[in-house]
C-alpha cells in the first residue's frame, strides 16, 4: 500500500494538448503517467508541450512507454500500470480520449478490469479542417469530463496464465510444445494439484485433475492451448490466442 493515497491520472499522448493536461487540473491530480509511442521520433513536440504544462504547474510525472497502434501492447501496458497503482492504494483516473482509437479500447478495458475511473475529455472547441493551421491541434479547451460507465469482465486466472507462461517457456527451441507429463509435474510442485495421501494411483489421478480443473478449460472453454499426439505421449503447445491472451496479461505473475 501506498504511504500516501494520490489521485493518480494515466493518459496516452495524442496532438490535442488541452485534452490531456486539462483534466489533471479539473480533477486535481498529484501524479501523471504519460504513455508515448515507442520508437516515436514526430512526437516529441507534443510531448514536450505536455512536459512543459506539468513542470509549469508542478505537476509530478512519468513517462511510459507503449505501442499505441498494437492492441494488445496497449492492453498489456495500460494494465499492468493501473494495476499496480491500484495495488498500492491510489485513486487512479484514466483518460480514454487523449489519442489513438485502439489506446481507447486498451484504457477502458484496464480501468474496468482492475476499478479505476474511465473518462472523457470533451473539448470546449472543435477546430475545423478549413481552419486549422499546419500543427494546430484539432480541438481547444476542455468543455468537461464525462465519467465513462464500467462494465464487469472476468479478471484474469493466475493459475491458468502461470501454466500458459510455463509452456510458453518451456516450448521454446522445441517445437514450442511440452510434454503434457511436465505441465502435470509443474503443477504438483508448485501445490495446485492437491490430490491427498494414500490414492491408490497418483499419477491417474494428478492427471485427471489437471484435466478437470485446467487444461478443459484452457483448450475447450478459451481455446488458449492445443493438444497433439496420443495419451503417453501428449504435447501441449500454446495457440494463437493463447499467446496474446499471455502476453496481455503476464505482468500478472
Amino acid at each position: 500500500m501506498a504511504l500516501m493515497k494520490e489521485r493518480v491520472h494515466v493518459a496516452p499522448l495524442g496532438y490535442e494538448l488541452d485534452r490531456i493536461v486539462e483534466p489533471l487540473e479539473e480533477l486535481k491530480a498529484d501524479e501523471f503517467i504519460l504513455i508515448i509511442q515507442k520508437e516515436e521520433k514526430l512526437g516529441k513536440d507534443h510531448q514536450k508541450n505536455v512536459e512543459g504544462w506539468l513542470k509549469e504547474h508542478d505537476v509530478e510525472y512519468r513517462i511510459e512507454e507503449a505501442e499505441l497502434l498494437d492492441l494488445v501492447d496497449c492492453i498489456s501496458v495500460f494494465g499492468r500500470i493501473v494495476h499496480r497503482l491500484k495495488d498500492e492504494g491510489h485513486d487512479v483516473y484514466v483518460n480514454i480520449s487523449s489519442s489513438t482509437s485502439i489506446s481507447a479500447v486498451a484504457a477502458s478495458f484496464a480501468a474496468t478490469l482492475w476499478d479505476a475511473e474511465p473518462y472523457y475529455a470533451r473539448p470546449e472547441y472543435v477546430v475545423h479542417e478549413h481552419e486549422r493551421e499546419p500543427g494546430e491541434p484539432m480541438s481547444r479547451g476542455l468543455k468537461d469530463v464525462i465519467p465513462i460507465q464500467k462494465l464487469h469482465f472476468e479478471r484474469p486466472d493466475e493459475e491458468l496464465l502461470r501454466i500458459l507462461q510455463y509452456i510458453d517457456r518451456e516450448g521454446r527451441g522445441r517445437d514450442n510444445t511440452v510434454r503434457n507429463r511436465d505441465v502435470i509435474d509443474f503443477l504438483d510442485r508448485e501445490g495446485y494439484l492437491d490430490v491427498g495421501e494414500g490414492v491408490r494411483n497418483r499419477s491417474q489421478s494428478l492427471n485427471k485433475k489437471f484435466r478437470e480443473r485446467y487444461r478443459k478449460k484452457l483448450e475447450e472453454k478459451w481455446g488458449f492451448v492445443y493438444l497433439e499426439g496420443e495419451t503417453r505421449a501428449r504435447k501441449i503447445g500454446l495457440t494463437e490466442k493463447g499467446k496474446q491472451y499471455l502476453r496481455m496479461f503476464e505482468y500478472l505473475v
